[in-house]
């Protein structure tokens, strides 16, 4: 408790972040692997038709 009954405010303008930790739950036994950050699929080459240099034609 203060002297003079007030609590002292921060400065205006000053923003103080309070960080909270994300707790780390282990996964439970039987139980798929969540995936936060999935791998980015790589491009696939366009398939070649047999005997051809150029991809097949839609008809």
């Amino acid at each position: 408790m203060y002297a003079n009954g007030s609590v002292p405010q921060p400065t205006p303008g000053t923003y103080i972040p309070i960080e909270i930790p994300t707790p780390v739950v282990p996964p439970e036994p039987g139980s798929p692997p969540e995936i936060d950050d999935p791998t980015p699929t790589e491009p696939t080459a366009p398939v070649r038709e047999p005997g051809t240099i150029s991809p097949p034609q839609s008809v």
